[in-house]
């Protein structure tokens, strides 16, 4: 049940990933935050895929601001997406 819940932090993500500009600023930043939250404390116990989390949520934060490109969009969108489906298995 946790484990799916945190998939669906993912899924969003990803979700966002696919269309940055047609979020409100404010679900993209909650979703951000509930990344940032989610992989910083799975960080502390050394997983690298949370590191991952933690870049992905700053990047986020940089997408509020203008900045993207196209590659690292592609990446953390098939990043996100496989962990988010993975959960659910």
């Amino acid at each position: 049940m946790f484990t799916s819940l945190l998939g669906l932090i993912d899924l969003a993500a990803a979700l966002v990933f696919l269309s940055p500009s047609s979020f409100p600023q404010l679900i993209v930043r909650i979703i951000a935050l509930a990344l940032l939250f989610k992989g910083g404390m799975f960080t502390l116990g050394g997983d690298i895929a949370s590191v991952l989390d933690v870049l992905i949520a700053l990047y986020l934060f940089l997408i509020l601001h203008g900045f993207s490109v196209g590659i690292i969009n592609i990446l953390a969108l098939i990043f996100l997406l496989q962990k988010g489906l993975l959960s659910f298995v």
